[in-house]
């Protein structure tokens, strides 16, 4: 199954993984996304190269967006760094 995801979402996962997705045009309407030399789909984005005018939509796999979700939920969340923007002069 795919679901249908924002822009933002679509590209900060496809440029962000350590994967190494690279698009097939399989079909001029739409380009297909996959891990490099596997049958492993990453996602779907429209249009594809015969209508690059047409409506934007960007579709993930499930699998795609629970390794998304993992990655967001593991990540620590480091406190800032209140030094860097001290304006009091001290």
């Amino acid at each position: 199954m795919i679901t249908e995801v924002s822009s933002d979402e679509f590209w900060q996962f496809v440029m962000g993984t350590k994967k190494d997705v690279m698009p097939r045009h399989e079909h001029p309407e739409k380009t297909h996304w996959y891990v490099n030399h596997t049958t492993q789909l990453v996602g779907v984005s429209y249009p594809g190269w015969r209508n690059p005018g047409g409506q934007k939509k960007f579709y993930l796999s499930d699998e795609s967006i629970a390794e998304m979700q993992r990655i967001k939920s593991s990540s620590p969340k480091r406190p800032m760094n209140r030094t860097l923007f001290d304006t009091s002069g001290a």
